[in-house]
């Protein structure tokens, strides 16, 4: 009987994992930090906060008597956080074949917050016997933060293309309107207010009525209403609050440009499904982005967001970057190439 242990925060992601590998195992017990009232798996929560390390040390006993009653076949953990050096520490003595996913902000952010950070993610990467990151240059870091050598794959979660052949996305192209598509969340990271101080240039220059759709929400959404209103562009600029899958994919089909601006990222599923409907991206310049996107070819990588990169956005979508998105999508990010991927690695590890 095939058992997975998964480890991994209460995010969509990690529901769209279980989703991603459905049938492969004949159980899976999921260690979260908290529970979705929608998921009917069996799972089991603790919390691995640094703020709480005394109840941590207290729970390993649980943990490994937990273990040792499922027997999994393999352990896979989603961040190489501090629920991963947790679990990777509690049950080093059970020689359970392990597998540590690392988002971007575990090896790109969290090492550079101090010895303790830089000293947790080293042992996380010494423990485990497999690696996966969804980027290249993520692998490389990985390889470099680790104390011995260590083997990545790459391999992204996969999406469900929005276009699913180039007949499609030309049947969507003509009916796409003057808008501008945002939707990572409102936090600092993401500097969704600089969008907004670009797109305002962009308006006064252009002589077509554009429109940027700000979808999701964060702690930064009043400081973003507040922008839009002091730049007086309120009746070009659409908060949309939180969106549903379905509302997402609409926006997405409508929008001609995709524009995300984070100071860090690894390979954003945001992205990919945007180049899967036919969207031209404008991304900052970080080596992930630049893994799916040539400048100039079919997208926009800019290290200082201006006006200029949506006007260079917008004379690309004449051309054949859109198709040439699909087809990348198509062959690297498709969710039946990931979970092949995946798959394979589970056969090897167990």
């Amino acid at each position: 009987m095939k058992k997975l242990l998964l480890v991994g925060i209460n995010s969509v992601h990690t529901y769209n994992y279980i989703e991603l590998i459905n049938g492969y195992f004949d159980e899976i017990l999921l260690i979260t930090d908290s529970i979705n009232p929608s998921y009917k798996g069996r799972a089991h929560v603790y919390d691995f906060s640094v703020k709480n390390s005394i109840v941590i040390f207290r729970s390993f006993s649980e943990i490994k008597k937990l273990v040792k009653e499922f027997l999994p076949s393999v352990m896979h953990i989603h961040q190489a956080n501090t629920a991963a050096w947790c679990m990777l520490t509690a049950l080093r003595q059970l020689k359970i074949p392990s597998i540590v996913t690392a988002w971007g902000s575990d090896i790109l952010v969290n090492p550079q917050k101090g010895f303790f950070y830089r000293k947790m993610v080293s042992q996380i990467l010494s423990r485990s016997d497999y690696f996966t990151a969804d980027a290249s240059f993520l692998a490389e870091k990985m390889k470099e933060l680790s104390k011995k050598n260590i083997e990545v794959e790459v391999i992204n979660f996969g999406i469900d293309p929005i276009c699913n052949n180039l007949s499609e996305l030309n049947n969507l192209l003509p009916q796409k309107e003057n808008i501008i598509y945002s939707n990572r969340l409102h936090k600092k990271l993401y500097r969704i207010d600089k969008i907004i101080l670009a797109f305002a240039f962009f308006i006064r220059s252009n002589p077509q009525q554009w429109q940027l759709v700000i979808a999701a929400t964060g702690e930064e959404t009043p400081n973003l209403m507040h922008v839009v209103t002091t730049l007086g562009i309120t009746q070009n600029v659409t908060l949309t609050g939180w969106v549903n899958r379905d509302q997402n994919y609409d926006w997405y089909r409508k929008a001609k440009i995709f524009v995300s601006y984070p100071e860090s990222d690894a390979t954003s599923v945001s992205l990919l499904e945007a180049m899967s409907a036919g969207c031209i991206p404008v991304l900052s310049d970080l080596p992930a982005n630049r893994e799916w996107i040539s400048k100039a070819h079919n997208g926009v990588i800019t290290p200082q967001l201006c006006s200029t990169d949506f006007e260079n956005a917008v004379e690309l979508c004449s051309t054949n970057a859109a198709a040439n998105n699909l087809d990348l999508v198509l062959q690297k990010a498709s969710k039946a190439n990931s979970r092949r991927l995946f798959l394979e690695l589970y056969n090897r590890a167990s």
